[in-house]
């Protein structure tokens, strides 16, 4: 298969990824998040983001179980206070650490962090704002500055934050902080193109020079993933299109 043919596939299966990940009824009834709410609500947004950065250094289902508890307490503390207060949220999320054990003291962190700092935001207006004003550098720099959130998972919230906006990006080289790189990204990497074994500042690189636009290294990168997880099911489905 061409080049060209190889570039169709990534990109089909990143529609796959955002029709399927991204479905508002999906985000519903998987995650409880209201896509309709996003921009009207800080709690909908809030659920968004924790969603994204959450899943990190442990078995999904692990992460969506701390995630689960993470927008309990965030919906209990509206609904009883009439606000999101971060320290009640982290007494209750060190009351879960201590009974059940599944909640990290660095989610803790997290969660705490963002709350201070988004207290009078709603982080998904305030993100989009800077990815259209051009500001992506600077709000990736911020994420990654709340402690317990990576380069991998700033990433991430970003990336799916422009698909699901389908927001335009002026600056190509703005296209290295649009690409969480996991075991799965780095597995489609290896399967379509034969890279493995390079840092994940390097394969961010070389994932936006493949791409002929910043839009298309966005859906390229949830692709690689689709890819990753799906390897052979994937690419003999797309063939067949081809």
């Amino acid at each position: 298969m061409n080049s060209n043919g190889v570039y169709y596939i990534v990109l089909k299966s990143g529609e796959i990824y955002r029709k399927k990940f991204l479905d508002k009824n999906f985000l519903r009834e998987r995650l409880s998040i209201n896509v309709n709410e996003l921009k009207k609500n800080k709690l909908e947004a809030l659920k968004f983001f924790f969603s994204r950065v959450l899943f990190q250094g442990r078995r999904d289902e692990l992460s969506e179980k701390v995630y689960s508890y993470v927008k309990e307490i965030l919906e209990d503390c509206l609904q009883r206070f009439g606000k999101i207060d971060e320290k009640i949220c982290e007494d209750k999320l060190k009351e879960i650490k201590g009974n059940k054990g599944k909640i990290r003291y660095r989610d803790i962190e997290l969660v705490t962090e963002t709350l201070k700092k988004f207290k009078d935001e709603n982080i998904v207006i305030y993100s989009i704002e800077k990815i259209q004003n051009g500001h992506i550098k600077e709000l990736y720099n911020e994420l990654n500055d709340i402690k317990g959130i990576g380069q991998k998972t700033s990433s991430f919230f970003l990336r799916d934050l422009v698909l699901l906006f389908e927001l335009k990006i002026n600056k190509k080289e703005d296209a290295v902080y649009l690409q969480p790189i996991d075991t799965w990204v780095r597995k489609g990497l290896e399967v379509l193109f034969g890279i493995k074994d390079e840092n994940d500042k390097e394969l961010k690189r070389k994932i936006a020079n493949i791409c002929r636009s910043v839009e298309d290294s966005v859906k390229f990168n949830a692709g690689l993933w689709i890819i990753g997880t799906h390897p052979y099911h994937i690419l003999n489905e797309l063939s067949k299109n081809l």
